[in-house]
């Protein structure tokens, strides 16, 4: 998180003559980052080490999507003002969006050295620590930003995932909730109240999605739940999961978004679900499978499935949504699979969908590609359910396969979404999943090789 607001009263100006600097921290205020920058490098010609205006050139150009130009810059600032904990503070974002972890940890220490409460120093430690897959240290530095500025939400909206990465589910939901105030998320308003745990003996219930595809299968195992507490259920969701959420025990009724929606007596958004239910590691509803399929969407595909050679069948997915902000990180290339061409006895079946899909044109392994034939998730799940198993990303296919209790194997990112947990793979989620976690960071080849072995070995 960078910041312009420390040098507001930077004294270390050029002649009278020269553009103010104050005029270009004004420009760069407001967004106008060339005009700022003008200002800057003419300031910069009449004196080359002002180490305010490297420091501020140093920021736009991590704005501009140049880290490695905002670090060179910004080390330039602190060469010449080595004691401005701001300089450090902001040289580490760059480090961090290059993988260089270790070098912004040092930054942010550097910067809290030399001021012990500096407003975003210990957050921005914390989320590169996080990177790094130290969540025990980064939870100790949004404790610490918390204790000294009990109002950064970021830091608490951190701080709940990284308790729910380590597996400490009911201080980490409970702080989940801040979501609606830290994050884009929004919470939205209904005349009924929300449902915090209330009788629900005869009262209508709305669950209604807030988040991803695969948020929403995931808990939609509590609808059961919710029944037996005496709850009519309606759920509202992705209309690409209303026909899926119907074989669901448990819900009365399915509105996809956007529709009119009937009365009711309480609402509750779908990821406030485990909260209420003060879900722990022991607890998490694990009834598998807790979805189903229409029979002649089974017959269907079970038909096309027994005209190919007589092998094991496994469905595969590659790439993830290109809304989810942690796409990049979570996602291959379908040539990354090329190595289980040699795997025999295995026929690969595409469930990718999205503009990743067009890569299943020139796959690098034998694939058989429906998903032309794929309206929504009802008919991707009758797929997955005459398959062997499931080969895939950290994607919506990955919960479906999962909640439908077919073996499969999720490839993961050294670095996970919280629910996978540390350092294990399986998952109490899906008692039927297995994770494949890249060995060092960004080593999809690791995982691949490891995968290999296990599908080689004829689970």
């Amino acid at each position: 998180m960078l910041s312009v607001s420390s040098v507001l009263d930077s004294s270390g100006l050029a002649s009278s003559n020269s553009p103010s600097l104050k005029e270009g921290i004004a420009f760069q205020k407001k967004g106008q980052l060339r005009k700022a920058e003008e200002i800057y490098r003419q300031i910069l010609q009449g004196d080359p080490n002002n180490a305010e205006v490297l420091h501020l050139l140093g920021t736009i150009a991590f704005r501009a999507g140049k880290p490695a130009d905002a670090i060179s810059l910004i080390r330039r600032a602190i060469q010449n003002e080595p004691r401005n904990p701001h300089f450090y503070n902001n040289c580490g974002p760059a480090l961090r969006e290059l993988g260089r972890f270790d070098e912004a940890v040092v930054c942010y220490q550097e910067c809290l050295r030399l001021d012990p409460a500096h407003p975003e120093a210990w957050y921005n430690l914390g989320k590169t620590l996080a990177d790094a897959a130290r969540p025990e240290e980064a939870l100790a530095a949004y404790n610490r930003q918390i204790d000294l500025h009990p109002d950064h939400l970021s830091a608490r909206w951190n701080r709940s995932l990284t308790k729910l990465l380590l597996g400490d589910y009911l201080a980490g939901w409970s702080e989940y909730e801040i979501r609606w105030e830290a994050t884009p998320f929004k919470r939205r308003k209904f005349s009924s109240p929300s449902w915090h745990g209330e009788p629900l003996s005869g009262k209508t219930l709305l669950m209604h999605s807030e988040q991803g595809l695969g948020d929403t299968i995931q808990m939609l195992r509590y609808a059961s739940l919710l029944e037996k507490l005496g709850g009519r259920v309606i759920l509202e969701c992705q209309p690409e999961l209303v026909n899926l959420a119907r074989t669901v025990r448990g819900i009365a009724d399915v509105i996809p978004q956007g529709a009119v929606l009937p009365d009711f007596d309480f609402e509750i958004p779908a990821m406030s679900l485990p909260f209420v239910f003060r879900t722990t590691l022991e607890s998490i509803p694990a009834v598998i499978p807790y979805i189903g399929v229409f029979p002649e969407k089974l017959a269907y595909w079970k038909s096309r499935i027994e005209k190919l050679p007589p092998t094991r069948k496994f469905g595969i997915v590659w790439a993830g949504s290109l809304k989810n902000p942690a796409n990049t990180k979570r996602s291959m290339s379908l040539a990354d699979f090329a190595p289980f061409q040699k795997i025999p006895d295995i026929e690969w079946i595409s469930l990718q969908k999205g503009p990743a899909a067009e890569q299943a044109r020139e796959a690098p392994l034998p694939l058989y590609d429906w998903m032309g034939e794929i309206q929504d998730f009802s008919d991707t799940a009758a797929l997955v359910s005459v398959l062997d198993g499931v080969v895939t990303v950290d994607t919506a296919v990955a919960h479906l396969a999962g909640a439908l209790g077919k073996p499969v194997w999720l490839l993961l990112p050294y670095v996970s979404d919280f629910r996978w947990l540390l350092d294990r793979d399986d998952t109490p989620w899906y008692p039927y999943m297995k994770l494949i976690r890249q060995p060092v960071l960004g080593d999809w080849d690791g995982a691949i090789k490891k995968l290999d072995s296990i599908l080689k070995d004829g689970v």
